[in-house]
């Protein structure tokens, strides 16, 4: 279950109630979208993360880039300061971190290590919000993946691979 993450529904106590609502449903997972917070740098996402665990949850950070190809919400200034974000949700130590794979490189070559360090999992995801590309454009997209993740080899299983496509 995917949860947007804004001040006004941390400030009026409907998150945490929904995260214990989701608690006591069959959901394994919850997803933080910090990407709609209007400054991700100020939220307590330790707070929210032990709110989610209290709830038997285990907890997802993502905070996409508002950009066609992310199909999120946040605006980084420059690539240091997504860099801080993507450091800022990995050290809250949530189960796993969701990084788009259509950022820049050295994002990656920042939050993997950084997972590494802090025992967190990676989510490496691509999405296209328009189509299903052809077998070859998805061979090409999986290598990708793989590649990534070769570059900074985890100490244990923890990468999760998702590419997600629209059908047509």
């Amino acid at each position: 279950v995917a949860l947007p993450v804004t001040e006004a529904y941390i400030s009026s106590g409907a998150l945490l109630a929904d995260i214990k609502k989701v608690g006591e449903g069959p959901a394994a997972y919850v997803e933080l979208r910090l990407d709609y917070a209007r400054d991700v740098d100020a939220l307590d996402i330790g707070m929210l993360i032990g709110n989610c665990r209290a709830a038997n949850l285990e907890p997802i950070c993502t905070c996409r880039v508002k950009a066609k190809a992310q199909g999120g919400n946040y605006v980084p200034r420059d690539l240091a300061a997504h860099e801080a974000v993507v450091r800022h949700m990995v050290e809250a130590r949530p189960s796993l971190v969701d990084v788009e794979l259509v950022n820049d490189a050295g994002l990656l070559d920042a939050a993997l290590p950084a997972c590494k360090e802090h025992g967190v999992g990676a989510i490496l995801s691509l999405h296209d919000f328009e189509s299903t590309p052809p077998a070859a454009e998805v061979d090409a997209l999986c290598d990708l993946l793989v590649k990534a993740v070769s570059q900074h080899p985890p100490e244990q299983d923890n990468v999760v691979f998702k590419v997600l496509f629209t059908a047509k």
